[in-house]
């Protein structure tokens, strides 16, 4: 019986032990780098890369735009990584493109340098007892005439492979990896790898751009995944927490992807789908009405650009369908998503139904743990449908337009420097959130306008009681009326409705005309306003 007790005691105590992490460190050039908003959609490998594995496993970047092995060292970016280190973590590093320009001053090494500077990243990891693995440099984009991949680094890829080798560190040959990649897609289909953009087809580069060197986020994956398939050809314990292998489909009007409709490749992903899937949908307009299944989980819709991958359709409340149903404010939508662990970046969202409509909408989200990112949903009345208790969801940069309840629902969601636009003298949100949900809509950093004319927008009216929706740091433009809030035609649900603000700003922030019953947060209530406390075990902005 002692023997038992103590098994049982010993088991017990293993299953509460937490699991060891492992931190990944990446340091490099802006091939590897995290990227600013105002860059994208260029996109380093490392940002895809960082959501490839466990929760077990932290990936940092610290790749850094134009750095080389010696100016990365000279700016100090190389010691507070170093101080940090631990014994099991890994350093992956990659560099090579700047360091072997030689008109780039405070960059420039001679390849006798770069060797060294090399060799002073592997022995400063391993006397921290963490593990070095080397990449060579990504290949550029460069084709001879005859349509054959060049060398993009000939001396330094060859330099990082003899460091490798005479100091028996583990490599990952990402040139020859690239190079094998870019020659699969070929000259022209290359292109779509990288921030290739024509005049107007992108704010952020107005004039078009042409690069071959920076990846988009659809290159950016690829090459992600060549680093892995690097990771298990090295047979790294890593492997023990990479997460199902990340497939994409790829949608394109022409015929060149696997799928020419988009509900043809959401049709493609298994019920009960645990394998990480991005659907990658090329430009074009997609006038469909899509659905994306309940238990087809971790799926991202990922769009070419945000202004030119449309997903569009025009259903509207009262509408008779061809089987002869009456369409209303549920069945309205253009894209419903029922799974969990959904994203949506780069895409165009509408419905066309027309001003005079009524209830049409173009996105339903009924799953949990949803992110939507740089993209643009637009409409009319009823235009984001937030629609669960159970559903959290975060909105990162994204472009909002509509008339009436243009953001409404049950769900708890996270609106972080938004656009919300108003085209009609009405409601921007009607909130029904459950009474026992501290949290319900809160618009973070957001800037609201509307258009030319329009001055008299609320903030919101409560569509159920306990209503919940702040704006923090928000600016609100002269649309917006001095009282902010609807009580819905004196209904008594705004008796209960929990409706605030912090320190907005624009014309229309000024609180000494708002009505009595919402409430100006003190900084102490705000501080709780937090990602963490609004999501609980979903962090968001982390993954």
């Amino acid at each position: 019986m002692v023997i038992r007790c103590t098994l049982a005691i010993t088991l017990i105590l293993v299953s509460l032990t937490p699991p060891k992490r492992t931190r990944l460190w990446l340091i490099g050039d802006s091939t590897m780098a995290d990227k600013e908003i105002k860059a994208f959609p260029e996109t380093g490998w490392g940002m895809p890369f960082a959501h490839f594995f466990d929760s077990t496993v932290t990936v940092d970047n610290r790749a850094k735009n134009g750095r080389s092995t010696k100016s990365f060292i000279a700016e100090g970016l190389w010691a507070p990584i170093l101080d940090d280190l631990h014994s099991g973590d890994y350093v992956f590093i990659q560099f090579g493109h700047n360091d072997e320009g030689k008109e780039k001053t405070g960059r420039y090494t001679t390849p006798e340098e770069f060797r060294t500077n090399l060799e002073r990243y592997i022995a400063g990891t391993k006397s921290k007892g963490a593990i070095p693995i080397l990449l060579t440099p990504v290949a550029r984009r460069r084709f001879s005439p005859d349509g054959r991949v060049e060398e993009s680094h000939p001396v330094y890829a060859d330099a990082v492979r003899a460091v490798a080798a005479n100091n028996k560190v583990a490599l990952i040959d990402l040139d020859e990896k690239s190079k094998a990649l870019l020659q699969e897609w070929g000259p022209e289909h290359s292109k779509e790898l990288f921030n290739y953009l024509q005049p107007g087809e992108h704010p952020n580069y107005p004039e078009g751009h042409k690069d071959d060197t920076h990846f988009n986020e659809l290159g950016a994956r690829k090459m992600a995944e060549l680093v892995l398939a690097g990771i298990r050809e090295l047979h790294l314990p890593l492997i023990g927490h990479i997460r199902s292998s990340p497939r994409t489909i790829t949608v394109a009007p022409d015929g060149t992807g696997n799928f020419r409709t988009v509900q043809a490749a959401l049709d493609a992903i298994p019920l009960n789908n645990t394998q990480p899937t991005t659907v990658f949908i090329k430009k074009g307009a997609y006038k469909e009405k899509l659905c994306l299944d309940s238990t087809k989980d971790h799926v991202t819709l990922l769009g070419e650009s945000e202004w030119n991958t449309i997903l569009t359709y025009d259903d509207h409340s009262g509408r008779r369908t061809p089987a002869g149903d009456t369409i209303n404010t549920r069945t309205s939508y253009t894209l419903i998503v029922k799974a969990d662990d959904f994203t949506a970046r780069h895409l165009n969202i509408r419905n066309e139904a027309g001003f005079t409509a009524g209830q049409a909408v173009a996105l339903e989200v009924r799953g949990d743990r949803a992110r939507i990112e740089e993209c643009r949903l637009t409409g009319d009345q009823d235009v984001l449908f937030l629609n669960s208790p159970e559903s959290r969801q975060y909105y990162k940069h994204c472009y909002i337009e509509g008339t009436t309840d243009f953001i409404f629902g049950t769900a708890t969601a996270w609106f972080d420097e938004c656009h919300i636009h108003s085209k009609k003298d009405s409601y921007i949100t009607a909130a029904a959130t459950p009474r026992d949900h501290p949290y319900g809509f809160i618009f973070n950093n957001c800037i609201l306008t509307g258009d030319t004319g329009i001055h008299r927008v609320y903030l919101g009216r409560p569509w159920r009681p306990w209503a919940s929706v702040s704006f923090i740091h928000c600016y609100l433009g002269p649309h917006i009326r001095p009282e902010g809030w609807s009580d819905w035609n004196n209904n008594g649900s705004y008796k209960t409705a929990r409706y605030a603000e912090y320190e907005n700003e624009g014309p229309a922030a000024g609180p000494a005309k708002r009505v009595a019953w919402a409430h100006q947060l003190t900084d102490d209530e705000t501080q709780r306003i937090t990602l963490k406390n609004t999501f609980g075990d979903w962090q968001p902005a982390s993954n």
